[in-house]
């Protein structure tokens, strides 16, 4: 088992918790308003994972939140490898988090295109980061506001249950494949495509996350370590 010290022994003290296998379960949701906003969660949920047993609660939201920018720097990254290669992100730096239709590693067509992750100060509490949906053929061409939607990932203790969540949501969607009057047969066909295929990638992804939960976490660890951020 791989350990991370820190000046107090958190990590030390976690590390046994990091390491062990977990039980899980996983549940998805969407929906579309009346104004033609899409909404998604998933959620995973970490079971027989007791956090608050061996670190304070401050120190938990810390790594946890450091968690969930690990997992979201790697969504686009992700994406490619899950459609192996068949979207997926640009190669240049500048549009790293922007998907295209690439196969061969021809770029086709700009699917979509994200602002970078951040989390404001607020959200820093809750292990939330988000970034916004600014362009590409599946945001809508035209919005009353520049960004058509947000996607928000969040990795949290959650002191009612008492179970490490792990959750990714889309908010305020504007969706192309609708149409722009969103007729009933644009949101038909935006939930047998779009809807189908979201659904599809993220339960891949937090797939990918369950998998890898240790070593997200041990950057994690190391990331807050290296900032003196861990009691």
């Amino acid at each position: 088992m791989e350990e991370v010290a820190t000046q107090g022994g958190g990590l030390t003290r976690a590390s046994d918790l990091i390491a062990m296998p977990v039980r899980h379960h996983y549940v998805a949701d969407a929906s579309l308003s009346e104004k033609g906003l899409g909404y998604h969660l998933e959620r995973t949920v970490f079971c027989d994972v007791n956090w608050q047993a061996c670190m304070a609660t401050g120190d938990v939201e810390r790594l946890l939140g450091q968690a969930a920018r690990v997992a979201a720097s790697k969504y686009v990254e992700r994406i490619g490898k899950m459609t192996l290669g068949l979207i997926g992100p640009a190669k240049s730096a500048r549009h790293a988090n922007t998907i295209y239709l690439a196969p061969f590693g021809v770029k086709l067509l700009k699917i979509m295109g994200f602002s970078e992750f951040d989390s404001l100060p607020e959200e820093e509490a809750c292990g939330e980061v988000s970034c916004g949906v600014e362009s590409g053929f599946l945001a809508a061409r035209y919005a009353e506001r520049e960004v058509r939607g947000r996607l928000i990932m969040r990795w949290f203790w959650d002191v009612v249950t008492e179970q490490e969540v792990f959750e990714t949501e889309v908010r305020d969607y504007v969706p192309r494949l609708m149409g722009k009057r969103g007729r009933w047969w644009g949101r038909l066909f935006y939930r047998l495509t779009q809807v189908n295929f979201h659904k599809l990638v993220m339960w891949g992804y937090h797939w990918w996350v369950r998998k890898n939960r240790r070593e997200l976490l041990l950057c994690a660890a190391r990331e807050l370590e290296g900032k003196k951020l861990l009691t």
